[in-house]
């Protein structure tokens, strides 16, 4: 069957998608547990290992945090996972974006001119998940990152920008 319709005003891109070509550094990565796609890890048991944050010195640490996770068409993803949204297998290779622009789903309003980049590692919400407000006990401050673009409403669409 054909096309019959379609839409003029297409999504700028998918959580976990890469932002533009421009310089990027990527490391390869094992999941120690199911991982969201367009979600921060951090390190796991060991070093190659990753996890989502579950503390926020995991998150402030340069030592600790990772990347972003990001989505490869080559691999294998499951989905929905609990959230609703892709992640990678248990024991999956995975790609780690440490420095360069990726879309992200913010969880609350972002202006790219001045909110700060804070990621959830506790309370309702995915661990990992990125948005412009701070929330007591429940996340930390992602360093050497910056929102690229702002956004109307809540869950939408965000560029980050990272330097780990």
């Amino acid at each position: 069957m054909s096309q019959l319709s379609y839409s003029i005003d297409q999504a700028v891109g998918f959580e976990g998608q890469l932002a533009d070509l421009m310089f990027k550094n990527v490391e390869s990565k094992t999941a120690e547990g199911e991982i969201l796609i367009g979600k921060v890890v951090t390190q796991g048991s060991s070093l190659d290992q990753v996890v989502h944050p579950d503390a926020a010195a995991k998150i402030t640490d340069l030592k600790l945090v990772k990347g972003v996770a990001i989505h490869q068409h080559n691999a294998e993803q499951k989905y929905p996972a609990g959230s609703g949204n892709y992640s990678y297998l248990d024991k999956s290779a995975i790609p780690v974006l440490t420095k360069g622009k990726v879309w992200v789903l913010a969880e609350d309003i972002i202006t790219a001119a001045t909110s700060t980049v804070n990621c959830r590692y506790a309370g309702v919400g995915s661990k990992g998940a990125l948005r412009g407000a701070a929330v007591g006990a429940e996340t930390a401050v992602l360093p050497n990152a910056k929102w690229k673009t702002s956004t109307t409403a809540v869950n939408q669409l965000a560029q980050l920008e990272i330097n780990l």
